[in-house]
């Protein structure tokens, strides 16, 4: 029994490979977490806020895209640090990476900041623009109405 323990048990490496993935792990699923609560709470209010909610799932698949632009690489060259031994570059490697992304967050957060209103008037379905044009006409037509009926 005690062999067969000691197999399943993990290895010295393993441990380190874990140490290393687990802040991802629990980002990727908080962040799945948060979109079935948005979903959930979401879905009393109707298919135009369900849909709006689901439209930002491409954005936030962009946002990821441009997030592992250094992930991708940082993860490899951690890796090999790690297998060198050399705990220094290991660090410096994990410093500039924690930089890398705290520039593209910047960029990303200025970028949706000053593209708010486009995105907004993008997002805005034709039917729903419609309905406030047909709203805004038939109030003014009933006001036209009931000045022109006034003695």
């Amino acid at each position: 029994m005690s062999a067969l323990a000691s197999r399943l048990r993990p290895s010295p490496r393993t441990r380190q490979v874990l140490g290393l993935a687990w802040p991802a792990i629990v980002s990727y699923i908080l962040n799945n977490t948060y979109r079935i609560n948005d979903q959930f709470w979401i879905q009393g209010l109707g298919q135009n806020a369900q849909a709006a909610v689901g439209s930002t799932f491409f954005l936030q698949i962009l946002h990821f895209a441009l997030v592992f632009l250094g992930v991708g690489g940082t993860l490899a060259l951690v890796s090999r640090a790690v297998g060198a031994r050399d705990g220094e570059t290991r660090d410096s490697i994990g410093r500039h990476a924690l930089l890398f992304g705290l520039v593209v967050v910047l960029v990303l957060t200025g970028s949706v900041l000053a593209l708010l209103g486009p995105i907004r008037a993008f997002s805005d379905s034709p039917e729903r623009r419609l309905g406030r044009r047909a709203a805004i006409s038939s109030r003014s037509t009933s006001s036209w109405a009931r000045c022109r009926s006034c003695p």
